[in-house]
C-alpha cells in the first residue's frame, strides 16, 4: 500500500495527517524513506509509530536508538570513506565524469527489542542473529 504523499509545507501536522490516513486505510506497517525532512522530524515520526502501535521500518539506526522498531540501511561509514576518496581524486585533478558510480554493498540491520515487545512482535532468532545492533 502506498500512502498519501506529504504536502508542502512539510510540518508536524502533515506527518500526523499522513500517518492517520495510512493507518485508517489499513496499513499494517510503514516504511520511512531516507529524506532530509523525515530525518528532521525523526522524533515525531517515532512517536507517531508508538501512538498508532504500528511497526515502522526506518532508513537509519538513529531512529531505532530513539525508540523506533527496526532499520535497514547502507553503511554510512563506508559511504563516507568512498566519498572522501572521490573528493581526493577530484582535488588531484581527475575528471568527475570518469569516476565510477557507487552502489552500496554493506547494509546494517538494527532492531529495538523493547519496541518489538511493546508491539507484541516476535523477532525470529535467525533475524536477531543477523542484526548488526540489537537494543534491549
Amino acid at each position: 500500500m502506498l500512502g498519501p504523499p506529504l504536502q508542502s509545507p512539510i510540518q508536524r501536522e502533515e506527518y500526523r495527517r499522513v500517518t492517520y490516513e495510512m493507518v485508517r486505510g489499513g496499513a499494517q506497517a510503514i516504511l520511512v524513506v531516507d529524506a532530509p525532512e523525515n530525518f528532521a522530524h525523526r522524533d515525531l515520526i517515532v512517536r507517531l509509530a508508538e501512538e498508532h502501535q504500528i511497526p515502522f521500518l526506518y532508513p537509519l539506526a538513529k531512529y531505532v536508538r530513539i525508540g523506533g522498531l527496526m532499520s535497514y540501511s547502507s553503511d554510512n561509514e563506508e559511504r563516507h570513506r568512498r566519498i572522501a576518496g572521490y573528493i581526493d581524486r577530484i582535488f588531484r585533478g581527475e575528471d568527475p565524469s570518469n569516476l565510477p558510480s557507487y552502489q552500496p554493498t554493506n547494509f546494517l540491520l538494527t532492531i529495538n527489542l523493547r519496541v518489538a515487545k511493546a508491539l507484541r512482535l516476535t523477532i525470529p532468532p535467525t533475524l536477531l542473529g543477523r542484526a548488526d545492533e540489537v537494543i534491549e
